[in-house]
């Protein structure tokens, strides 16, 4: 018997880190998954002002549950008030979208979010959605409040090396189509003027050890975007 409750409680624990929406996304042959960025021990914050804080989670609600246990973001203008705060969106209706405001590469993601709070006397419930824009140099980022457009729907920008998707299928042909594997999928070695395929996950080519690994030794470059090879160095 005490088995069997140690793997109910297994099976409950475990439960409790299922994510309540897809945390992956592709759009136009690209792959994105953010779900490395979801945090269960504490939520990613931005305060605007002096006495606004916004506290927001990816792949799950928010950790702190000021403003209820499903809770995408959470705004909060008034801690010693009841009603200080205000949630902009239910995590489980997170919808990804292509990207309005495209980074590196033009990668990037939108995901939206319904369902927040309403206003005193509104009938019009708070949305809100991030703006994911691909920034390889950027790691994890950080989110950053915009403002509302329109009223009561509220924009975040996150630049994030997350928000850099990996194409399904790379094209590594030649130096023109081949780029950081966080982009394409491979990557161009200029010693031996020669494109690789990366089968390697986007963190350990943003760690900077691809081009030594499937390049050799005689690489000098950095994990990015390739450098023109001069004409006088053609064979």
């Amino acid at each position: 018997m005490a088995s069997h409750w140690l793997l109910v409680v297994l099976l409950l624990s475990t439960a409790s880190f299922v994510h309540p929406y897809s945390c992956t996304y592709s759009h136009n042959g690209v792959n994105y998954d953010v779900s490395l960025l979801a945090n269960s021990s504490s939520d990613y914050h931005y305060q605007y002002g002096s006495d606004t804080d916004f506290r927001m989670n990816v792949c799950r609600p928010t950790v702190t549950q000021v403003c209820g246990s499903t809770s995408a973001t959470c705004e909060q203008w008034d801690p010693s008030s009841a009603n200080g705060h205000a949630s902009l969106g239910n995590a489980s209706t997170a919808t990804f979208h292509p990207a309005r405001v495209p980074g590196e590469y033009g990668q990037g993601f939108t995901i939206q979010f319904t369902d927040g709070d309403k206003p005193p006397g509104q009938p019009k419930p708070r949305t809100m959605e991030i703006d994911f824009i691909c920034d390889s140099s950027a790691g994890v980022g950080a989110p950053k409040y915009v403002g509302q457009v329109p009223s009561l729907h509220f924009i975040f920008h996150w630049m994030s090396s997350f928000a850099c998707g990996i194409r399904a299928s790379p094209t590594c042909d030649s130096e023109t189509t081949c780029s950081a594997c966080t982009i394409s999928g491979c990557v161009w070695c200029m010693e031996s003027r020669s494109c690789v395929d990366v089968p390697v996950n986007s963190t350990e080519c943003l760690n900077g050890v691809t081009l030594p690994k499937y390049c050799g030794n005689l690489e000098k470059e950095s994990v990015g975007k390739p450098k023109p090879i001069a004409r006088d160095a053609e064979l």
